[in-house]
């Protein structure tokens, strides 16, 4: 799967990364060159981004304390390099004003690729359609037996 059906997906070019060691606990902050928007509002300001570490189960209780937390947090982290270009699915911190690159969604960008991903993003917004089709005919059947059970 791409990512998510939620998510922003685009092809962006890495401007900038951010120095300093990456982990898990400070990932690679970057600037983006956004080349297209294959999924989400084109308006949407996604220059300034961080490309996120892996999902993980270590973040319950106090994190600040917690000991598995903390070694999650130190694992090294490989940045982006500069000038490379990446097909990218993530959303906007609308708090921060950072759009966040998921793990799980960050591929090489190739033509190929790219083809590959809208490909995926239709099929995924055939299925997303077809099962809100799908559940407003079963609420249309429902309050047709309702009625029907009222008269």
């Amino acid at each position: 799967m791409l990512c998510d059906p939620w998510s922003d997906a685009i092809v962006a070019t890495v401007r900038r990364v951010s120095e300093g060691a990456a982990t898990n606990g400070n990932p690679p902050r970057v600037e983006l060159e956004v080349h297209e928007v294959l999924r989400g509002d084109a308006k949407l300001d996604r220059k300034r981004a961080v490309f996120a570490p892996f999902p993980h189960d270590v973040d319950t209780g106090t994190i600040i304390t917690n000991p598995r937390y903390k070694a999650w947090a130190q694992i090294k982290m490989t940045a982006p390099q500069v000038g490379s270009k990446w097909i990218l699915c993530g959303g906007l911190d609308e708090v921060g004003g950072v759009w966040y690159a998921r793990a799980t969604g960050i591929f090489e960008f190739s033509p190929e690729r790219r083809l590959w991903a809208i490909k995926i993003i239709e099929e995924t917004e055939a299925k997303r359609r077809a099962e809100v089709e799908r559940r407003e005919a079963e609420v249309k059947a429902q309050a047709e037996v309702r009625a029907r059970w009222l008269l």
